[in-house]
Parts: C-alpha cells; structure tokens; sequence
C-alpha cells in the first residue's frame, strides 16, 4: 500500500514560507508565550487493510492473520495544548466537535494555560474559526495568532 500524504499546493507552500519569513525575527524568548494545540483521534483497534501473499490453504493460518474486533473497538478524540515552557494539557473531547463543544473543550483545558501575555494558536477548523468561538476567546481576553498558515 502507498505511503499517505497530504497534498500542499505551491500556493501553500508559499503562504507557509512568507509566513515563516515574517515570524523569523521573533526570538526564542517570545515564543515561550505561544499556546499551540490542536485534535486527534486515537482507535483501540483501527480497521486496517493489509496485503498478504500466502501458500495455497493457509488463509486461516495464524502467520497470515490479523486479529480484528467486532464494530471496530472503540475510538476517542482528544484535544491537547502545549505551552513554549513546556506545560501540557489534555482533554477528552466528544467524537464530533462543533463550536459549542469546542468552546466547552477550551473552557476545561486552555483557560488552565492562559496569562495576559498568552499567544493562542489553532489550525483554521471550521469549529475554531466560527463566528461564536472568535466571540469566546474575545470575550476571554484570550490573544490568537490569526495568520496562521494551513
């Protein structure tokens, strides 16, 4: 099976290298005020498909088995947050996030991590740019780094 990768376009190779260009004169020091988080998904048992060449009748032969669970196990999100001094939360999220639960997800954790010279950072979600979750942070006196690239 190929390698997976995501696709980035010449435009967003470019939008990353201005972006990183601009930021390039920021020191070590101010970056330990950034806060940079962002979601995944983690599978008990993930459904993964694998070629295999066997002999002739051994299909059920444990060498050429993968051991799998019935409805696929069970799966879990979580949202995690990292400070530039090294501070860490998590949290566990629900499956599906909208703007309300993500609102509800940066209430339990980010708050936690915030001071006034805080810089907030989060990939351009549709969740963490809606209109309501840019009123949240406001409303929280929470600094966001708006610029930042996909």
């Amino acid at each position: 099976m190929a390698s997976r990768k995501l696709f980035l376009s010449v435009q967003h190779k470019r939008n990353r290298k201005k972006w990183c260009q601009a930021y390039l004169v920021m020191g070590p020091e101010k970056w330990k005020n950034f806060i940079f988080s962002d979601e995944c998904c983690f599978q008990t048992h993930p459904n993964i498909w694998r070629l295999v060449r066997r002999p002739k009748n051994s299909q059920y032969s444990r060498n050429y088995c993968v051991e799998t669970m019935k409805y696929g196990g069970s799966m879990i999100m979580i949202w995690g947050a990292i400070t530039g001094d090294g501070t860490r939360v998590l949290v566990r999220c629900p499956r599906r996030l909208n703007f309300r639960s993500y609102q509800d997800v940066l209430e339990s954790g980010l708050i936690k991590l915030c001071d006034p010279q805080s810089v907030f950072v989060q990939d351009n979600t549709p969740c963490h740019k809606s209109g309501s979750t840019l009123k949240y942070l406001d409303d929280k006196q929470i600094c966001i780094l708006s610029d930042w690239p996909p």
